[in-house]
């Protein structure tokens, strides 16, 4: 039997703290990639469309905030597939 693929989780925050303190405590389960805006969030998204199975979304961001990353989702159709956590 193989072992199975980890999911992968995107934390969006533009406080290092917040997103090192995260990935410590996700990374023993789960691969963890970061953002420090939700610009590189949407880009992340992109480029890894459908391969990440959670996205811990700061509100407060520089470039474009987690309201607008909100609303992008929404337009691509990607807020069906994708949990979101909001985090503040």
């Amino acid at each position: 039997m193989g072992v199975a693929a980890r999911q992968t989780i995107l934390i969006a925050d533009d406080t290092k703290l917040n997103r090192t303190m995260l990935s410590d405590i996700l990374s023993d389960d789960y691969d963890v990639i970061e953002a420090c805006d939700g610009r590189e969030a949407v880009e992340l998204l992109r480029d890894r469309e459908g391969a990440i199975s959670l996205l811990l979304l700061d509100i407060v961001m520089p470039n474009m905030d987690g309201f607008e990353v909100l609303a992008y989702l929404h337009r691509s159709r990607w807020n069906n597939d994708l949990p979101v956590m909001i985090i503040s």
